[in-house]
């Protein structure tokens, strides 16, 4: 089978065939029929290994540490070159995955052959994922909605720490998944919102919800929009969806004294942003944050989407088969495409293609998007229509 793997040594991401995974008694068999991209992650994974031994200390200096443990129990040679070992492991990339149940381990009851689920499995063809990191695909819900799950859980994790009250207002930097999931379910408590993003497609969308939108890119002042928009008072409580150490200072000084700043995953480790402390002893303001999610929220997000109070559809902004699966890396490292890259492993010979693409290249499938050039089921019947090889 294929898979997408990194080479932590050399950041080179590369599709290779390998065996398929074996199944454990408590692990699910799954084969994949949607796979995303994410931007977030995965950067910081490739950006990683693409950095030089100097760069990899400095962003893991709990690692340095046991390495220079290690040197002094084991010696320098034998510790240095277990350290090149580690490197030279393909690490998997991937881990919003939807697909078909092929088998179950023997303590599995809770899924048998043929459901449709989403789990935290990597790109590939065939992935064997804990049960406990799987959830069942309601009716009424895509392949591609379902791989937005995960991330989409991750923003109902950070809107759970922010504890939203009607009439509350709130400021969101980055308007990509996360950011857009984050809104959608700010507005449906009955908040405010005002979102901060560079890409017009993203800010329109949010729009679209009700969301009022601030473009830097275009000559605006986050900070003075704010401040108008909340007569002064700054704004109850602020998520920062991109991985920006500027931008988690911005939005402390947005902030209203007493409120709550939630970051999300993304930065590089050992980052650093400027944050006056002061504020949390003299007001009472709070700064927390949150990368992961439970089985729990993502069947809760799957439901959501189902039923329409959810879109993570309006995200995806191109489309591919595994084998394109390194250039839709390289293509959201950067930036060619303002939303995520959803892949299709059981789709051979699907090249790289973003929506607005496929007019020309795939018309059969174009002419089933919806408005704005927003990804549907239909989209996905014809997809599967012209690239399925039993």
């Amino acid at each position: 089978m294929k898979q997408v793997l990194q080479n932590m040594r050399t950041g080179q991401t590369t599709v290779e065939d390998v065996p398929s995974p074996g199944l454990t008694a408590n692990g699910v068999l799954i084969r994949t029929t949607a796979s995303l991209i994410s931007a977030g992650t995965e950067r910081m994974l490739v950006e990683f290994g693409k950095g030089s031994l100097l760069a990899k200390a400095r962003s893991q200096p709990d690692k340095v540490k046991q390495v220079l443990d290690k040197i002094k129990t084991d010696g320098l040679i034998p510790t240095l070159e277990a350290v090149f070992t580690k490197l030279d492991e393909p690490l998997p990339l991937g881990y919003c995955n939807a697909g078909v149940v092929l088998e179950v381990g023997s303590n599995v009851k809770e899924f048998r052959p043929g459901d449709r689920v989403v789990s935290n499995g990597p790109h590939a063809e065939i992935v064997c994922v804990p049960k406990t990191l799987c959830a069942k695909i309601p009716e009424g819900v895509n392949d591609e909605q379902a791989a937005f799950t995960v991330l989409s859980s991750i923003a109902l994790q950070g809107i759970r720490l922010l504890a939203p009250n009607l009439g509350e207002r709130y400021v969101v930097y980055g308007l990509g998944l996360i950011g857009l999931i984050a809104c959608q379910l700010l507005r449906a408590h009955g908040c405010d919102v005002l979102g901060v993003d560079l890409n017009p497609r993203r800010i329109a969308q949010a729009q679209a919800w009700g969301v009022a939108g601030v473009n830097p890119g275009e000559g605006a002042d986050p900070v003075t929009a704010v401040e108008t928009w909340t007569g002064g008072r700054g704004a109850d409580d602020v998520i920062v969806c991109a991985p920006v150490a500027s931008l988690a200072a911005e939005a402390a000084a947005v902030m209203a004294g007493d409120g709550m700043l939630v970051l999300f995953a993304g930065c590089p480790n050992g980052t650093l942003a400027p944050l006056d402390l002061s504020r949390v002893y003299l007001h009472n303001a709070q700064y927390t944050g949150t990368s992961g999610s439970t089985v729990a929220d993502q069947a809760l997000v799957i439901a959501k989407a189902g039923d329409g109070r959810l879109s993570p559809e309006r995200s995806v902004a191109a489309i591919g088969g595994i084998e394109a699966a390194q250039e839709g890396v390289r293509a959201l490292l950067e930036g060619r495409y303002p939303g995520k890259v959803v892949i299709f492993p059981q789709l051979t010979g699907l090249p790289l293609l973003g929506l607005a693409e496929l007019e020309e290249a795939l018309p059969s499938v174009a002419a089933c998007l919806a408005p704005g050039s927003v990804w549907t089921r239909e989209a996905e019947r014809a997809l599967i229509e012209r690239f399925w090889q039993p």
